[in-house]
């Protein structure tokens, strides 16, 4: 795969840049309605530079595989597009509290924050497909708070040069670029960002047919690991946007039970374990901006 780093010029500033110039260095579009706008200005007006890119990307042979479903390994939100819908996703972005982590019963704890496209259990074309990026603690292939993508099942976790800081404020986007590649982008509030294209030649990613913003234990040599301690995960804002349109859509403004003219559908995912049935992790109800808690409860 080829990664190409999107470095603005010194000077940049993205809140007077133009629609071109914010697709070319990767910057997340500028909204059109006035609340999302709101957010965006104050997002951009407060960027001051790029983080320089990675000498070079690290692949480990970490598998992170990566209203209501329990599942084993994810908690958070998701929201679907049926087989039959007109409908599919080609952005995913959060907003997120970086996790703080207190002691745990467990002995080798982890978790992994983060926003992706695909993957969602039970919708063809997306369960053996997910594009991924976010934070991670306590997870090998990466330091603690590190940030890190994938590409399912093209690559595992590959961690980068750049950093969440605890307790801050971290913005994660996965978005669909042509030809079959993904756009990532990081920014941690810290006047830095880091966005970058992954183009995979002459492989597929199908039309994504799920989108979510998700706190994870991840899964190491075909095992899950136990659930790190962070108590309430904060997640400030998720939204997907639908058909290559440019405008996301908050999490909380699709329907909680299925539309069957659209096909679209949201979930709330809490995580149980798959050998002590424990609840591990649930959401709370979700808000406007798409915004909810997630409550660690156990590990295992």
């Amino acid at each position: 795969m080829t990664v190409k780093y999107l470095i603005p010029p010194a000077g940049f500033q993205p809140e007077t840049a133009s629609t071109a110039q914010l697709d070319q260095y990767g910057f997340p579009p500028r909204p059109t309605d006035s609340t999302s706008l709101v957010r965006w200005q104050k997002e951009m007006s407060g960027w001051k530079g790029a983080a320089p890119p990675t000498p070079f990307l690290t692949e480990t042979h970490v598998q992170v595989v990566a209203d209501t479903r329990n599942l084993q390994n994810w908690a958070g939100y998701a929201i679907t597009a049926e087989s039959n819908s007109l409908y599919w996703f080609t952005q995913a972005e959060g907003w997120y509290t970086e996790p703080t982590f207190g002691q745990s019963r467990c002995a080798n704890p982890s978790e992994v924050t983060w926003a992706g496209l695909g993957g969602y259990p039970g919708y063809p074309g997306t369960g053996n497909y997910l594009a991924q990026n976010g934070t991670a603690w306590n997870t090998p292939g990466a330091d603690n708070h590190q940030a890190w993508w994938e590409i399912v099942p093209h690559n595992y976790l590959t961690s980068i040069g750049y950093y969440g800081i605890p307790g801050g404020e971290m913005d994660v986007s996965t978005r669909n670029v042509a030809p079959n590649g993904m756009r990532f982008w990081f920014y941690n509030y810290q006047d830095t960002s880091m966005a970058f294209d992954v183009t995979m030649y002459g492989n597929y990613f199908p039309a994504a047919q799920s989108a979510e913003v998700i706190a994870e234990r991840p899964t190491v040599n075909k095992v899950y690991t136990d659930l790190a301690n962070f108590g309430t995960l904060n997640i400030d804002g998720s939204a997907a946007a639908e058909d290559g349109n440019r405008t996301e859509i908050p999490f909380d403004q699709f329907p909680q039970n299925l539309n069957t003219t659209t096909g679209l559908w949201r979930h709330g995912v809490h995580m149980v374990s798959d050998t002590t049935g424990r609840d591990l992790a649930d959401p709370t109800s979700i808000v406007p901006d798409g915004a909810f808690n997630v409550t660690q409860n156990n590990c295992n």
